[in-house]
Protein backbone atom coordinates (compact mmCIF):
# COMPACT_ATOMS: atom_id res chain seq x y z
CA UNK A 1 0.00 0.00 0.00
CA UNK A 2 1.44 3.34 -1.07
CA UNK A 3 0.28 6.62 0.50
CA UNK A 4 -0.12 9.50 -1.88
CA UNK A 5 -0.44 13.15 -1.04
CA UNK A 6 -3.06 15.11 -2.90
CA UNK A 7 -2.86 18.88 -3.03
CA UNK A 8 -6.27 20.57 -2.76
CA UNK A 9 -7.09 22.82 -5.67
CA UNK A 10 -9.19 25.93 -5.04
CA UNK A 11 -12.67 25.60 -6.44
CA UNK A 12 -14.56 28.35 -8.21
CA UNK A 13 -17.66 27.26 -6.31
CA UNK A 14 -16.28 27.32 -2.77
CA UNK A 15 -18.70 27.00 0.11
CA UNK A 16 -18.76 29.87 2.61
CA UNK A 17 -16.82 29.31 5.82
CA UNK A 18 -19.68 30.68 7.93
CA UNK A 19 -23.25 29.58 7.41
CA UNK A 20 -25.97 31.88 8.68
CA UNK A 21 -28.95 30.20 10.29
CA UNK A 22 -32.43 31.16 9.13
CA UNK A 23 -34.30 33.74 11.22
CA UNK A 24 -36.72 31.10 12.48
CA UNK A 25 -34.00 29.32 14.47
CA UNK A 26 -35.13 29.26 18.14
CA UNK A 27 -31.74 30.34 19.52
CA UNK A 28 -31.68 33.45 17.36
CA UNK A 29 -35.31 34.25 18.06
CA UNK A 30 -34.76 33.92 21.82
CA UNK A 31 -31.70 36.18 21.66
CA UNK A 32 -33.65 38.88 19.83
CA UNK A 33 -36.21 38.98 22.64
CA UNK A 34 -33.81 40.11 25.34
CA UNK A 35 -32.43 43.44 26.51
CA UNK A 36 -29.38 44.35 28.54
CA UNK A 37 -29.71 46.50 31.65
CA UNK A 38 -26.49 48.31 32.48
CA UNK A 39 -25.39 49.97 35.69
CA UNK A 40 -22.78 50.31 38.39
CA UNK A 41 -22.78 49.33 42.06
CA UNK A 42 -20.87 51.44 44.57
CA UNK A 43 -20.57 52.28 48.25
CA UNK A 44 -19.76 55.60 49.91
CA UNK A 45 -16.06 54.77 49.42
CA UNK A 46 -16.17 53.81 45.73
CA UNK A 47 -17.11 51.10 43.27
CA UNK A 48 -17.98 47.59 44.43
CA UNK A 49 -16.63 44.70 42.34
CA UNK A 50 -18.18 41.30 43.00
CA UNK A 51 -21.66 42.52 44.00
CA UNK A 52 -24.59 40.41 42.81
CA UNK A 53 -27.42 42.05 40.85
CA UNK A 54 -30.43 39.81 40.27
CA UNK A 55 -33.97 40.21 38.99
CA UNK A 56 -36.33 40.18 41.96
CA UNK A 57 -38.99 38.03 40.25
CA UNK A 58 -36.49 35.55 38.77
CA UNK A 59 -33.35 34.90 40.82
CA UNK A 60 -31.81 32.89 37.96
CA UNK A 61 -31.36 36.15 36.01
CA UNK A 62 -28.30 37.65 37.64
CA UNK A 63 -25.00 39.37 37.00
CA UNK A 64 -21.86 40.01 39.04
CA UNK A 65 -20.19 43.41 38.93
CA UNK A 66 -16.78 43.63 37.28
CA UNK A 67 -13.60 45.23 38.66
CA UNK A 68 -15.03 48.70 37.98
CA UNK A 69 -18.39 47.93 39.63
CA UNK A 70 -20.31 47.66 36.33
CA UNK A 71 -22.91 45.01 35.54
CA UNK A 72 -24.67 43.92 32.35
CA UNK A 73 -27.88 42.07 33.14
CA UNK A 74 -29.60 40.22 30.26
CA UNK A 75 -33.37 40.03 30.78
CA UNK A 76 -36.43 39.28 28.62
CA UNK A 77 -37.41 42.26 26.46
CA UNK A 78 -39.75 44.68 28.18
CA UNK A 79 -40.55 48.37 28.35
CA UNK A 80 -41.62 48.13 32.00
CA UNK A 81 -39.22 48.86 34.87
CA UNK A 82 -37.38 45.77 36.14
CA UNK A 83 -37.05 45.30 39.91
CA UNK A 84 -33.58 44.14 40.90
CA UNK A 85 -31.95 43.23 44.20
CA UNK A 86 -28.30 44.13 44.82
CA UNK A 87 -26.36 42.23 47.44
CA UNK A 88 -22.82 42.03 48.74
CA UNK A 89 -21.42 40.29 51.81
CA UNK A 90 -21.52 42.60 54.81
CA UNK A 91 -24.10 45.00 53.37
CA UNK A 92 -27.88 45.16 53.53
CA UNK A 93 -29.59 44.29 50.24
CA UNK A 94 -30.89 47.16 48.12
CA UNK A 95 -33.91 46.90 45.83
CA UNK A 96 -34.16 49.20 42.83
CA UNK A 97 -36.16 49.61 39.63
CA UNK A 98 -34.20 49.74 36.38
CA UNK A 99 -35.86 51.32 33.36
CA UNK A 100 -35.02 49.75 29.98
CA UNK A 101 -33.45 52.29 27.62
CA UNK A 102 -32.52 54.71 30.42
CA UNK A 103 -29.03 55.86 31.31
CA UNK A 104 -26.93 53.30 33.22
CA UNK A 105 -28.12 53.11 36.83
CA UNK A 106 -25.91 53.80 39.83
CA UNK A 107 -26.94 51.60 42.75
CA UNK A 108 -25.48 52.38 46.19
CA UNK A 109 -25.03 50.01 49.08
CA UNK A 110 -24.78 52.34 52.06
CA UNK A 111 -25.51 50.42 55.25
CA UNK A 112 -23.15 47.69 56.44
CA UNK A 113 -24.81 44.95 58.51
CA UNK A 114 -25.13 45.93 62.17
CA UNK A 115 -24.72 42.35 63.30
CA UNK A 116 -21.09 42.05 62.19
CA UNK A 117 -18.75 42.23 65.18
CA UNK A 118 -15.04 41.81 65.15
CA UNK A 119 -13.51 39.64 67.82
CA UNK A 120 -9.97 39.80 69.11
Amino acid sequence: MVATQVQAQPSKQSLPLLAIAPASTPAITAWAKTIVLVGRVETTTGVLPGAIVEVRSNKSLRAVTDADGFFHLVVPATTDPVAVVVSYAGYDEVTASLVPGAMPAVLRLLVPHDNIKLSR
